[in-house]
């Protein structure tokens, strides 16, 4: 039988699971800040976007590295019911890490374009890695990345999980199931991760969520290098010192609300499994 929560029960269990995370992290010395959309929450808000759902991470690649080590050495447990999730893990194919709470199942809306269809996971945090941004060739280097490898990829993956997944170019998009007809999902999420993280051998003055972002950012280095304590709800978690520069490059005029067509979340559905009554 499924117990299901409210809009608050979710934030509630979300903010636990990002204190669980925080004090994993900072057990084990792994520096890292809130992102996107829970770091502009933190700071205008105090907490959640009203209109969030869900909590993002953000790690530099020897952080990240550091952090799949020892979740693997741990077998990929955080606690008794908290568990880590991820290709470098080898128990999922998402080229980041999804720290996930078992005891909470959700839908996911956002597992196909038109949000109609969905598919269950537990209630999770989302890790991500940020990567050198290459200095030659750069947005030739994304244009390739999206067009082509994460394409093919998101296609790949769409099958496998019986979604959904729209293009505005079908020519184009029989192009990139000709080229990458050979790959296994496993083979081209590797390639997906190593795409970028081989830039990470090269300088490079700027960094950013180059698996997962949504476009090109030129993001100074130095945002990952210092780190204060944000009041999160009725927590505090560490974010980037600096964090007018990243929500500045990132959203503008950040303290402005968007307009309410804008206001776009996962549209979870949580609950927990109750035994059923005899």
């Amino acid at each position: 039988m499924r117990e299901y929560l409210s809009d608050k029960q979710i934030k509630s269990e979300l903010t636990a699971l990002l204190q669980v995370v925080h004090e994993f992290l900072v057990e084990h010395n792994i520096k890292y800040t809130i992102t996107a959309g829970t770091l502009l929450g933190a700071v205008r808000h105090k907490g959640f976007i009203p209109w969030d759902d869900d909590i993002d991470i953000a790690l530099t690649r020897e952080q990240y590295d550091k952090l799949v080590r020892l979740l693997r050495e741990q077998h990929n447990s955080v606690n008794e019911c908290v568990y880590a999730e991820g290709f470098e893990l080898g128990n999922d194919d998402i080229p980041y890490i999804k720290i996930v709470n078992k005891n909470i199942f959700v839908e996911d809306h956002t597992a196909s374009i038109d949000r109609n269809e969905f598919k269950e996971d537990f209630l999770w945090v989302d890790i991500f890695c940020w990567d050198n941004v290459p200095m030659r060739f750069t947005k030739l280097r994304y244009a390739y990345f999206k067009s082509y490898i994460r394409h093919a990829w998101g296609s790949k993956r769409a099958k496998k999980h019986n979604v959904t997944c729209g293009y505005n170019n079908p020519i184009h998009h029989k192009i990139v199931e000709f080229l990458f007809r050979n790959y296994s999902l496993e083979k081209l999420t590797f390639k997906y991760i190593e795409y970028w993280k081989k830039f990470n051998k090269t300088e490079s003055q700027f960094i950013n969520n180059n698996t997962w972002g949504d476009g090109l950012k030129y993001l100074p280095k130095e945002l990952m290098t210092e780190f204060k304590l944000y009041d999160f709800e009725n927590i505090q978690v560490y974010g980037m010192k600096d964090a007018d520069t990243y929500l500045s490059i990132a959203y503008g005029d950040y303290m402005k609300l968007p307009p309410e067509d804008q206001r776009i979340n996962h549209g979870i559905k949580a609950w927990r499994e109750l035994p059923n009554e005899k």
